[in-house]
């Protein structure tokens, strides 16, 4: 408390009369400020109105009277899956039960390069240009960094900073990605765990996890003593698994909790899908695979869990950091993953899949203004999280948004109320090389509250149709099934539509789907 809390609230009174006074302003010119017409002729528009962007998506032009725009602090995990929370405690106590759970939240493209991609933009592969972790078509040499949430955020005045893992091979590159304040990737090392690299610093032995932390808090010190709201993007790289030089294993979890949770049994064992019996009626080569080993999936298991110890210390230390410095109730705090995981479900390990646990990753939301011990069970994406985080800060997008804030579904303890879209786009990219013809993906499909379904782009025969209503666990693949023709057929035509969408065109409501003869 002391000097820094004081500063805080200097800071506090400051902001207020400046508000009062934008305001008053805003009000005597409001009618002489410029924008665009329909027809790109300059007219008037009041300043305090809600501004639609390029992108057709409504952003507040400023800052409404009276609301102070929050901190946002986002950690961002790596190949969680959702059943894991289980393990951390601390996230669980400090913002599930703070806050707002998302029981079916999304990653539409579950691999890592894609999806972190997705979360900076706000849009689909399709819109973005990043569709794997390499290749013609993947990591950072695809992306562009000029316009992103860190870029918009920092013009609508916020304090930005990032810390952990970045896009895949951005370490080929080492440049400084615009609309970062504070820029600290990984940049050598990134898989290894006990020895790692941030740009700007040398090689150094420790756990990676804590020294994520370590940046994380210095960010934040540094941050909360200004006036200006602030923006910290933590990217820790658990419960990835480990890679040193090409040789892969499960992740190394820091010494204290080298063995935490023995003899826990990994929750895939209770699925009916684990080591599926009979994956015949799987697609392509999705059914091709051998027996899964239980004592594989058990130290795989074992090793994510304890990897994630550290991440829900680190959780727990952020928020002790905001509370010291009277920011936590100012702070809107996430906590999610890029992608889900496989442990053993279908006879797979992985990602990069368009099964259940590959799509899940959890997604935890506490702050001002979000219901307390809330669940929602829509499907919420890691694109419409970019759009809240958008939303909050008040800010104008530079892209067009394909995801849509979560924000006006705060307003009720459960199940969201505002409209919401009906079918949610979900793909995967293919390992594209130069000269190579192929589209660029390797499955496309969607998600309704009932059906899972998805196709194979360049042999369009090979498809996967679920109905979760009477198959939760995705065993029956129905797509050939005779009383399902119409189903699938919509969920093709949806499937196309909304692969080629942009914008407000990526969440519209289609309506019933037809039932099931017979």
């Amino acid at each position: 408390m002391g000097a820094a809390v004081a500063r805080v609230r200097a800071r506090r009174r400051d902001v207020a009369v400046l508000v009062v006074v934008l305001a008053t302003l805003a009000a005597l010119v409001a009618w002489a400020v410029p924008t665009a017409g329909p027809d790109g002729r300059q007219v008037a528009a009041p300043l305090g109105a809600q501004a639609v962007a390029a992108t057709g998506t409504p952003v507040a032009a400023e800052t409404a009277p009276g609301r102070r725009r929050p901190n946002v602090v986002v950690f961002l995990v790596d190949d969680m899956r959702a059943d894991e929370l289980r393990w951390m405690p601390q996230t669980r106590r400090l913002l599930a039960e703070r806050g707002l759970t998302y029981r079916q939240a999304l990653s539409p493209h579950p691999l890592c390069c894609p999806a972190r991609a997705g979360l900076l933009t706000g849009q689909y592969a399709q819109n973005n240009g990043v569709q794997h972790n390499k290749g013609l078509r993947g990591g950072y040499q695809s992306f562009d960094p000029r316009s992103t949430v860190a870029t918009w955020l920092k013009r609508a005045g916020y304090r930005t900073g990032f810390v952990g893992k970045h896009l895949n091979r951005y370490e080929r590159s080492g440049r400084l990605d615009p609309g970062w304040d504070r820029f600290l990737p990984l940049v050598g090392h990134t898989y290894e765990f006990v020895r790692f690299r941030f740009r700007g610093e040398a090689a150094r032995n420790g756990y990676v996890t804590r020294a994520i932390q370590a940046r994380t808090r210095r960010l934040v010190e540094e941050f909360a003593p200004g006036r200006r709201p602030f923006f910290v993007l933590a990217d820790h790289l658990a419960p990835h698994g480990t890679n040193i030089g090409g040789v892969t294993g499960p992740p190394v979890p820091e010494q204290r909790y080298a063995t935490a949770y023995a003899g826990t049994r990994p929750p895939s064992f209770d699925d009916p899908a684990y080591d599926e019996a009979d994956t015949s009626d799987k697609p392509g080569g999705l059914g091709q695979w051998g027996r899964v080993d239980d004592d594989e999936t058990r130290r795989e298991f074992l090793a994510r869990i304890r990897s994630l110890a550290s991440v829900d210390d680190a959780v727990g230390q952020t928020v002790a950091t905001l509370r010291r410095l009277g920011e936590l109730d100012d702070t809107v705090l996430v906590f999610t993953s890029d992608n889900g995981y496989a442990l053993g479900e279908h006879r797979y390990h992985g990602k990069n899949l368009l099964s259940d646990e590959v799509l899940r990753v959890p997604l935890l939301v506490r702050g001002p203004g979000v219901p307390v011990g809330a669940v929602d069970d829509r499907h919420a994406t890691l694109l419409d999280l970019t759009a809240t985080i958008v939303d909050l800060a008040d800010a104008r997008p530079g892209l067009r948004l394909d995801g849509a804030s979560l924000v006006p579904g705060w307003g009720a303890r459960s199940g969201g109320a505002s409209a919401w879209r009906d079918t949610t786009l979900v793909q995967t990219g293919e390992l594209a090389q130069r000269g190579d013809p192929a589209s660029g993906w390797s499955w496309r499909g969607v998600l309704t509250e009932r059906y899972s379904f998805g196709y194979d782009p360049q042999r369009p025969s090979v498809r996967f149709l679920y109905d979760r209503l009477v198959d939760p666990h995705e065993l029956d693949n129905r797509a050939e099934h005779p009383a399902y023709a119409a189903v699938r057929v919509e969920l093709a035509r949806r499937t196309r539509l909304l692969g080629a969408c942009a914008g407000a065109d990526c969440r519209p409501t289609f309506g019933p789907l037809p039932e099931p003869v017979g």
